[in-house]
């Protein structure tokens, strides 16, 4: 069974909720384009100021925005790399993508599931046989 994939902006998500807050994040970033002049630093700092310090940005194209915006704000001299807030990035969006052992639970769930699957089959079995049996002397 193949997976549903949701593409944005030369990225695949394979999860709904991930794609609807990166949705979500894009549509933010049009409309302060539309709004706000990017080519005046001065406004480009606060706003990336702003954006860093309410965490506003959960997805990787809301951090590739941040990035865009730190790199005017260095490249303009008007901070540097040691000052400048640094991109923080949550742990719900890069688990997916850069921790591969949160799978360890699910394997860890599969695990116990098919022991009782199991159980079950021989459980389910052994009165098949108890009742085939009572059915036998029944008939004798």
């Amino acid at each position: 069974m193949k997976e549903l994939e949701y593409k944005l902006q030369g990225y695949c998500f394979t999860d709904v909720e991930e794609y609807r807050e990166a949705k979500r994040e894009a549509e933010s970033i049009d409309y302060i384009r539309a709004k706000t002049d990017l080519e005046d630093l001065n406004k480009v700092t606060k706003l990336y100021y702003k954006l860093v310090d309410k965490q506003t940005f959960q997805s990787v194209i809301g951090y590739e925005f941040l990035k865009e915006l730190q790199d005017k704000i260095l490249d303009g001299g008007i901070s540097t790399s040691d000052t400048i807030p640094w991109i923080k990035v949550s742990r719900r969006s890069s688990a997916s993508v850069i921790q591969p052992d949160g799978n360890g639970k699910y394997q860890k769930l599969a695990e116990e599931y098919r022991i009782r699957h199991r159980n079950s089959r021989i459980i389910n079995i052994f009165m098949s046989v108890i009742i085939a049996a009572m059915l036998f002397i029944s008939l004798r």
